[in-house]
């Protein structure tokens, strides 16, 4: 078995709450530094979102608001197809959009194609649906065949800060009907939401970067901040 020198296992209490102190103040400044480009980078991808969405605008004439349309909660295969049929139609497919427009409250783009989902297609019929088509034991409704209905949704999910492509609608789609049968159950629906929750094995990993050299404790420290890190992320 390999014995650490000397100078490793000796260490003062003072030296190893000095120690602390110097960590302490690294991972600080580096949550500084973490936190500048961060916000730089946001920054950064809301302008180059922005700039796209301003060289793929075409200028068209304004468009009365739409306050009602002939309309009916899409319940069967039949009513799926037949709406997807009539979105060929480019100028039923803005009139449709511009109605969705006015009802959808939301300004992020997962929750407005969620608020799109919940005026377009009853709870039911959502269980029944499925991006592939395929479902558990039984064969269900293919989403990803209705391009058209794709494509409206695309344009739901586009705000001025991100631009929706079909990736996205198809990701959307894979989630939510997983939870449709539970959607469908619950009376009083809580509006999905997005949560961004920032990780903290940067600073770990920087923080080893920063102590390498000094020596086994040093590296032992940082291996321990890890394991901490994990198990909270565990938990």
């Amino acid at each position: 078995m390999e014995i650490a020198p000397a100078s490793v296992r000796t260490i003062s209490e003072k030296d190893f709450f000095n120690f602390l102190l110097k960590v302490n103040q690294k991972i600080t400044l580096l949550e500084a530094l973490v936190r500048k480009i961060t916000d730089k980078v946001v920054y950064l991808e809301a302008q180059a979102q922005m700039l796209q969405s301003r060289l793929n605008s075409r200028t068209a004439p304004k468009q009365p608001m739409i306050s009602d349309v002939d309309f009916k909660q899409i319940d069967c295969l039949q009513s799926l197809e037949s709406f997807n049929e009539k979105l060929l139609d480019k100028e039923y497919q803005d009139k449709m959009y511009q109605w969705l427009n006015a009802q959808i409250t939301e300004v992020k783009s997962e929750n407005r194609m969620t608020e799109a989902i919940d005026v377009l297609f009853t709870k039911r019929f959502m269980t029944k649906c499925s991006w592939t088509g395929i479902g558990r034991g039984s064969e269900k409704i293919a989403m990803m065949r209705m391009v058209n209905i794709s494509k409206l949704f695309r344009r739901v999910g586009t705000t001025a800060n991100i631009i929706v492509n079909q990736r996205m609608v198809m990701l959307f789609f894979m989630k939510k009907p997983r939870n449709a049968v539970r959607r469908s159950e619950m009376k009083h629906l809580r509006r999905s939401t997005s949560h961004n929750v920032p990780s903290h094995k940067p600073f770990i990993i920087a923080l080893a970067d920063l102590c390498r050299g000094d020596g086994a404790a040093l590296i032992n420290l940082s291996r321990g901040f890890s394991d901490e890190a994990t198990a909270h992320e565990d938990t």
